[in-house]
């Protein structure tokens, strides 16, 4: 329920005050649009987008409450499990990081207020804000960035690892052990890729990193576009688009699926067409719980010159290695997924 009032009240505030610069009157933009949006993508969504982006859709054909329903063609399922990945991962997975960075932003380019969370709450705190109260918004939001950071670093590490077993590099079938030992491996060597992007600097490490990352994700969706059926993609973007209006802006972003979470016993559906009673906290509420850690991005989205920003640092890094997770995707021995590529291409 808070990601269309975050979206909405968002578009609020650009009609209201979209004139109000945050850095003054004067004030000039550092980055072009292009580099700048390079760099929010790929320190934003960009790794995740990339990990659930074909999987996903694959992953609703069945469990949830509308393909459960048992009077549902394969088309209606389909579609439906585009705009449920579609709205996981698109413009209200924004609200909530536009909302605080706006507020921070507020707090502390316009009012000078220390650029942490808790400068947020001064109209409402007053000076309450820099006592208990204020600590407990600040390690908070530490907490919660850092559960976020590491989800996306587990992802990706995980994927990453899987990849390199499909195609060879490590041996398939390896023991638990000698799994985790390979992630742990991939997890150290983006750490040590990330340190050296944050010490060459915003202008040169990150900036530069991101725009290859974005430039070769783009290449990818280009010879995706082209090698498939590109009309099929052209209208299953139009259709998309609309049905994310029909049931995206209101439908979904309510749907609690109330039924489909009771158990046996509790008024569970005895005709056993109901949704999994695993689903929705598998997927929309953890997607809420791992979306919901804006504060260091936030800072980023409204100044990119800021350095304190562990997300912006790992952003360009997360992009590059974002493309080269799909590209393993591609020798990942799935035949469903491969008998499915056509239909499912519009996300590739």
């Amino acid at each position: 329920m808070t990601k269309p009032l975050s979206v909405f009240f968002v578009m609020f505030i650009a009609w209201k005050y979209g004139h109000i610069r945050f850095g003054g009157k004067d004030a000039k933009p550092e980055f072009g649009n292009f580099e700048y949006f390079t760099m929010l993508f790929t320190s934003g969504v960009g790794v995740g987008t990339f990990y659930y982006g074909a999987s996903e859709p694959l992953w609703h054909q069945s469990s949830h409450w509308f393909a459960e329903a048992g009077y549902r063609t394969q088309d209606e399922i389909d579609q439906m499990a585009m705009l449920i990945t579609i709205y996981h991962w698109g413009v209200h997975a924004w609200g909530t990081y536009i909302v605080v960075a706006l507020a921070i932003s507020l707090a502390s380019y316009r009012f000078r207020l220390p650029m942490i969370f808790r400068s947020t709450f001064y109209p409402i705190l007053g000076e309450y804000t820099w006592g208990w109260m204020g600590d407990f918004l600040d390690g908070t939001s530490i907490v919660v960035t850092i559960a976020g950071l590491c989800t996306s670093l587990g992802l990706g590490s995980m994927q990453m690892a899987a990849g390199l077993s499909r195609i060879g590099w490590v041996e398939e079938g390896a023991s638990e052990s000698d799994t985790k030992k390979t992630q742990i491996i991939v997890i150290w060597v983006i750490t040590f890729i990330t340190a050296c992007s944050v010490m060459m600097g915003l202008h040169i490490g990150i900036k530069y990193l991101s725009l290859a990352a974005f430039s070769l994700g783009m290449i990818l969706l280009l010879a995706v576009f082209m090698m498939d059926k590109s009309s099929y993609i052209i209208n299953l973007t139009v259709q998309s688009f609309g049905q994310y209006l029909h049931y995206v802006v209101f439908q979904l972003p309510f749907h609690t699926d109330a039924f489909g979470q009771l158990k046996t016993g509790e008024g569970r559906a005895i005709d056993e067409n109901a949704a999994a009673a695993w689903w929705f906290d598998a997927w929309t509420i953890f997607y809420v719980r791992y979306s919901d850690d804006p504060y260091f991005f936030c800072i980023f989205i409204t100044h990119p010159t800021s350095f304190l920003v562990p997300q912006s640092g790992t952003g360009g890094l997360h992009g590059l290695f974002l493309w080269v997770h799909s590209l393993l995707a591609f020798h990942m021995d799935a035949p469903y997924a491969r008998s499915q590529s056509t239909r499912y291409s519009f996300l590739w």
